[in-house]
């Protein structure tokens, strides 16, 4: 099983590991990293973003060049991480919502550029920019490094994707009310009851993307 070590490793995918050494390396952005280093931009993009796999060659290729991971690092979590990655031993697991635990959705701070790019998008208020870091939403396309445009202020219909809050932490899973289900690549969906007190929806998502 790819990350197989770590809680940490469990949650991230070759393409996320991948942008974690190129930001370790001190690249801000995939596309400067690319072409510091003659790459085709689409390519590494796909590489990063989860569209397409790592190939072992490109993550040798990648690993020689970022200086600060092994490919096997990238490509299944095993070897020696960026700095900074730690790793642990994996917690006990709560209740039904397996696949929910360790994952991190957290508000987006975003480059200058990039926050005046998206300025019309958030225009009229309600709207808000969170990064998703869990591959729970995999099956519905939802990868982790993808930032989702969420709306604070639309009301959430059947098969919604929204944000919610399940105690003190932030989820993003789909909506069939009144729960809320993940959706894995693999095995069963645990669902979450919404009681609009422990656990309740925050908001929708509207749009999402990935920076490169």
């Amino acid at each position: 099983m790819e990350g197989s070590g770590s809680e940490h490793q469990f949650l991230m995918t070759s393409g996320s590991r991948l942008r974690r050494a190129r930001e370790a390396a001190g690249f801000k952005h995939a596309s400067v990293a690319a072409r510091q280093f003659g790459w085709p931009v689409s390519t590494y993009a796909s590489h990063e973003n989860g569209q397409t796999k790592v190939p072992v060659d490109d993550a040798e290729k990648y690993a020689s060049a970022f200086r600060v991971c092994s490919a096997a690092w990238i490509l299944t979590g095993e070897g020696d991480p960026p700095p900074g990655e730690q790793r642990r031993a994996p917690r006990p697991t709560r209740g039904k919502d397996h696949p929910g635990e360790g994952e991190r959705v957290e508000i987006a701070t975003l480059p200058s550029d990039l926050a005046a790019m998206l300025a019309p998008l958030l225009a009229g208020g309600g709207k808000e920019i969170w990064r998703l870091d869990t591959e729970n939403m995999a099956a519905a396309q939802y990868h982790s490094g993808d930032f989702l445009l969420v709306d604070r202020l639309k009301n959430p219909i059947a098969r919604d994707i929204v944000l919610a809050r399940d105690h003190k932490r932030h989820i993003v899973r789909v909506f069939f009310p009144p729960y809320l289900v993940a959706a894995p690549s693999q095995g069963a969906q645990p669902t979450i009851t919404v009681d609009n007190v422990s656990v309740l929806v925050l908001g929708v998502v509207v749009g999402k993307f990935t920076a490169t």
